[in-house]
């Protein structure tokens, strides 16, 4: 479909809870949609009919009909154009995973893999819950993605980052140099101290968000061998020509924090057991007359 038919079929869309609005013949467009549009075009598809729903929350007549589209539309793209529709959310630093209902990882791809930190060469019991910190769990009500019904959804949570905390460690190594050390302390001295939840929250932490959508997968011969010429997938627990419920999640990272306290953030084992070698390291490489101390990562970022 060129652009700008694909551009009046969104704006119909967003005109969907109308009684003007064709459901049928839109309902027939999507069933032949497979021949007509493209992978990223039934991305946007999927993108403006959730958000369709999501403005006219108590119209189930609509929604009803909304969702079967999203399911159809959901199902084309992420396992007949799987790769294409990967391809296209990796180019927006966007991982993809494949899970069951309990966060069992089944199928991820690389960039999934370095969001989440995972060094693990096998999926085999790695699950999305287990990845999360302390912090973030507190706030699990269920440990499951995707309830009864529920089509779609999306969860923001936190891990520890040992990347982070290496190239931390790493950073304080350097400072003692006398040059790097001046360098460091102009840049302190023209910085606004930074608060203490900050200062933890970028040292051990980084947030995830995740989209995930609710499909009926089924692991035919073709497609594995497909997924096995990629070198950027891992595969666990699949059984071919086996149709499973499962989640296709998109997963990134984001440039917010979650609302945690200070008082939350130092009742953490894996951040205080951290901070106090930090603070050991901090100690061991200065002058115990003229301590150092690294209040903000952005400030270590400047010494280097």
């Amino acid at each position: 479909m060129n652009k700008s038919n694909m551009q009046r079929l969104l704006v119909d869309i967003s005109k969907c809870h109308q009684p003007s609005f064709d459901m049928e013949s839109f309902q027939q467009f999507i069933a032949q949609s497979q021949q007509i549009i493209d992978s990223q075009q039934r991305v946007d598809l999927i993108d403006e009919l959730k958000a369709a729903i999501d403005r006219n929350p108590d119209r189930d007549d609509v929604n009803d009909l909304l969702s079967q589209s999203i399911i159809s539309l959901t199902e084309e793209c992420k396992c007949h154009s799987f790769i294409a529709y990967q391809n296209i959310m990796n180019k927006q630093d966007i991982g993809i995973t494949i899970m069951d209902y309990k966060g069992n990882f089944i199928l991820c791809d690389l960039k999934s893999r370095l969001i989440l930190e995972l060094n693990h060469k096998k999926l085999k019991r790695i699950n999305l819950f287990g990845l999360m910190s302390e912090l973030s769990l507190k706030k699990v009500k269920d440990f499951v993605l995707i309830k009864p019904g529920q089509l779609y959804g999306e969860l923001i949570f936190t891990i520890y980052s040992e990347r982070s905390k290496k190239k931390c460690f790493k950073l304080v190594k350097s400072i003692k140099k006398n040059k790097q050390r001046k360098s460091f302390l102009k840049a302190k001295e023209q910085r606004v101290k930074a608060r203490k939840v900050d200062i933890l929250y970028t040292r051990y932490l980084r947030t995830i968000k995740i989209k995930f959508s609710r499909i009926q997968a089924e692991f035919t011969k073709g497609f594995v061998e497909q997924i096995k010429e990629q070198d950027d997938f891992q595969m666990h627990q699949v059984t071919l020509n086996q149709k499973i419920q499962a989640v296709v999640c998109e997963v990134q990272e984001i440039d917010q924090q979650e609302n945690f306290t200070l008082q939350e953030l130092l009742e953490d084992h894996f951040i205080v057991k951290s901070e106090a070698k930090f603070q050991k390291k901090v100690e061991d490489n200065h002058d115990k007359k003229k301590k150092v101390i690294i209040e903000d990562q952005a400030e270590i970022d400047d010494s280097e």
